[in-house]
């Protein structure tokens, strides 16, 4: 269909705007306002109706709407403001006279397309019903959702007690100093104290008669021990036993059995056998056995059985990446009942989940805190609904009373410049906001600087000026998670990742903020950087199974894979002789190079805080070293290639974030801190 109005024309099918004959490039977000707007008959459109239409089941503020009329308007240009008319204090309208005419082409917009064929493709492989998950028909009226807590800190992983009365929950105090495990009532009411270890304490878990709690403390980064405690205090602990905890420890949870005879985590027993997978044990410490067993580089964390006990729920993901929920059919003694079913397939992060009865789940979805929600799903159906609420949603935890309790957490993470000359000079913090700001990219003429940020409520790419003044947004891909920018070395040119819904790369003009696709298969390629000399792109992939150095041609092409042994971001050496690159995900790395054009790899150093947090210069490398997870303190660090020595240039007061940025004249470094993390629990009642 053809709409013209005035000097501009809109061709539906084609996805194509023209003004004066002469075609005007539009963000896809932007040109779906365009026709949402046109095909409305002139009728004025709420905010609410135009912000569920564009971002469907994802939380975005007004401020993005807003944003989207204005570059419309501009677009459409100097009759831009008559044809969007704003209707007060409701929300905006076609105000142009609209001519259409029908066109041969009848096929639906490539996005659509694109999208389809990929829904179609995850369910072949997958080859279950449940794969075709979508949007099921709105409840009913919303329910109450009230807070629970506010106290300072972290208030994380709520666990109700059967009846619903209490609720149980690890928080790191009103000092924010130690993790530890407390409990109160539901309502009302200052918490108790249950624990006062030094060592940290999470994943609380009631027993099924509500007598019980057991937690998990950390006697290191990758071990804990099951401990058993009163649920009211007063009373002995007792360890169960230790175990080895999954690769994403992050999400570490406990289930109980419905006999209250035994407890399942994610990990490996205390003798390291079968990591990845969900494990059962007695409360006695007598006996541990695998239920679950993933492909390899896969881990199952976050467990919870149904009221029936016959299905155990979980989060299946990589370390780091996408996890998605996972169901376990049981026989009787906890026995698995074929193999465990994938309940989500669309590639947005599953955080927690919680049965609310033997058919139904909710579960957190989404990966900054601004853009997660929570879902309902039909298990039955294989159907998904929004909840219509739950923003910021992480651990939840349901009773049998209609009432459940989630934890909604809150980051700001901003980027900070470091003078690497004088280690006395203070910090300061560039382009700041009161959301997400991290993996920073100076422009090779030090004058720019690109950063992923939340800001608009979504994750996207911005540019502001090297001390963060006049930032702006580029990108307008609308996915949620865009991340990770590097310049090409003319500047002319950010190379990023997007989930949409896999991750791929593009390529974004700096001028004029056209988006080229670089990369579209079934496999994840992420965390890109340019070689120096413009003509290769750099990215780790895994369509082997594994992650791996990958490059293509920096106008898309062929992939060549580089590494055989593990691989993830990469960094070319200033002589164009070496890649330095993360040899696995997550926290702490270690950091390996390899000839330009493949070939065996040799192990630098450890202790790298994240995969994209190095940068090599030509007589070393900058990195952040640290371990241990957002909540671990760290430093910057210098490892001299002439004596293979590190040295500390400064610490870091704050917990580290993702990515690092030197400018040219290695003068100053930027890195991403986590200035405030909050997290508080939110009640939930009458949700049937």
């Amino acid at each position: 269909m053809l709409y013209e109005f005035g000097n501009c024309t809109v061709d539906a099918g084609k996805r194509l705007l023209t003004r004066d004959r002469k075609p005007v490039p539009l963000a896809p977000k932007t040109f779906d306002l365009l026709l949402f707007l046109i095909e409305s008959g002139g009728r004025a459109l709420s905010k609410a109706e135009l912000m569920q239409a564009l971002w469907p089941d994802c939380f975005v503020e007004e401020a993005n709407l807003s944003f989207q009329v204005s570059t419309l308007r501009k677009a459409l240009g100097e009759q831009g403001a008559a044809w969007i008319e704003t209707v007060p204090k409701h929300g905006y309208r076609f105000a142009g006279t609209v001519g259409q005419k029908e066109t041969r082409v009848e096929a639906r917009p490539g996005w659509v397309k694109w999208a389809a064929a990929a829904g179609l493709a995850a369910a072949a492989a997958f080859g279950f019903v449940l794969m075709h998950n979508g949007p099921a028909q709105q409840g009913a009226a919303a329910p109450s959702v009230t807070p629970l807590t506010a106290y300072p800190g972290m208030q994380i992983q709520p666990s109700l007690s059967p009846d619903g009365s209490h609720v149980a929950f690890s928080w790191n105090g009103p000092n924010e100093d130690n993790f530890d495990i407390y409990v109160k009532l539901v309502g009302p009411g200052e918490p108790v104290r249950l624990t006062s270890h030094p060592a940290r304490e999470i994943a609380p878990a009631f027993s099924p008669d509500g007598r019980q709690i057991a937690f998990l403390r950390f006697s290191s980064a990758e071990q804990a021990s099951i401990i058993l405690i009163p649920a009211l205090g007063g009373g002995v602990e007792r360890k169960v036993t230790e175990i080895e905890l999954s690769k994403v420890r992050s999400l570490a949870g406990l289930a109980w059995t419905a006999d209250g005879k035994h407890l399942v985590f994610g990990g490996a027993d205390h003798e390291g056998n079968g990591e990845g997978g969900l494990h059962v044990v007695s409360i006695e410490g007598s006996e541990t056995r695998r239920i679950t067993t993933p492909p390899a580089g896969l881990y199952d964390s976050m467990p919870a059985f149904s009221p029936d006990g016959r299905s155990l729920i979980f989060v299946r993901k990589p370390a780091p990446g996408f996890g998605d929920l996972y169901l376990q059919p049981l026989k009787n003694g906890l026995e698995p009942d074929g193999h465990s079913i994938a309940m989500t397939t669309d590639q947005i992060p599953v955080l927690a989940a919680a049965w609310l009865s033997n058919r139904r789940i909710a579960y957190s979805v989404g990966l900054a805190q601004v853009v997660r929600r929570l879902r309902f799903f039909d298990v039955a159906s294989g159907k998904w609904q929004a909840a219509g609420f739950g923003e910021g949603a992480s651990g939840l935890s349901a009773s049998g009373n209609g009432t459940f309790v989630y934890a909604r957490e809150s980051q700001d993470a901003n980027l900070w410049q470091f003078d690497m000359l004088d280690g006395q000079a203070r910090p300061q913090r560039i382009a700041p906001s009161r959301y997400q700001n991290w993996t920073p990219a100076i422009s090779h003429d030090g004058r720019r600087i690109a950063f992923a940020s939340t800001r608009s409520g979504l994750e996207e790419i911005w540019v502001a000026g090297a001390d963060g003044s006049h930032p702006f947004q580029l990108t307008r891909i609308g996915s949620g998670h865009v991340a990770n920018p590097r310049w090409s070395p003319d500047d002319r040119a950010l190379v990023f990742n997007a989930w949409t819904p896999r991750s791929d790369l593009y390529s974004v003009d700096v001028n004029d903020g056209s988006v080229n696709r670089l990369t579209d298969d079934p496999a994840d390629e992420g965390e890109p950087s340019w070689s120096r000399d413009g003509k290769w792109v750099y990215f780790g992939g895994n369509r082997t199974g594994r992650l791996e150095v990958y490059r293509i041609p920096a106008v898309g092409g062929p992939m060549i894979q580089l590494t055989r042994n593990g691989g993830l971001h990469a960094e070319e050496s200033v002589d164009g002789k070496w890649l330095y690159y993360s040899l696995k995900p997550g926290s702490p790395a270690s950091l390996w190079r390899v000839p330009r054009g493949g070939g065996e790899g040799t192990p630098i150093l450890e202790d790298l805080s994240y995969s994209t947090n190095f940068m090599p210069v030509e007589k070393g490398i900058f990195f952040i070293a640290g371990s241990g997870g957002s909540d671990a303190r760290a430093a910057i660090e210098f490892f001299d290639f002439a004596t293979a020595k590190r040295s500390v240039v400064r610490s870091l007061e704050r917990p580290f974030t993702y990515g690092i940025a030197l400018s040219p004249d290695q003068r100053s470094l930027v890195h991403g801190l986590m200035d405030n993390a909050s997290s508080n629990l939110m009640l939930v009642e009458n949700y049937r």
